[in-house]
């Protein structure tokens, strides 16, 4: 991987966790204790410092990286509720696509008919 693109995919990913956490802080600070909320928002300031690099960069490239944006936040959205003994399953389905990418498309269809 190119070094542009591990700062693209370190900024999109930091941008995306930004998004979790703050919606963590929103949605679940009645059930926090103070040291947690705490955390969670020097977590936010720390991220949001990523974020204003994400904004500075959609001045480059504005076009992919939406599309490498919203590919990394479906992919999380859809991996997260998984099961961690479940992700090494994952894995071998991510395997068995970079060799087979046609058979497993082909798959993956029948199987969400």
């Amino acid at each position: 991987m190119k070094f542009e693109e591990k700062v693209i995919h370190s900024v999109i990913s930091s941008t995306i966790a930004l998004h979790y956490t703050e919606e963590l802080r929103k949605n679940e600070q009645p059930t926090l204790n103070l040291r947690t909320q705490n955390l969670l928002k020097r977590v936010i300031k720390e991220l949001s410092v990523k974020e204003r690099m994400f904004d500075n960069m959609e001045e480059i490239k504005e076009d992919s990286l939406h599309d490498v944006y919203n590919a990394f936040y479906d992919f999380i959205k859809e991996v997260s509720p998984t099961k961690i003994q479940e992700v090494g399953e994952i894995s071998s389905v991510i395997k068995a696509y970079r060799k087979d990418k046609d058979s497993i498309i082909g798959i993956t269809k029948k199987v969400l008919r």
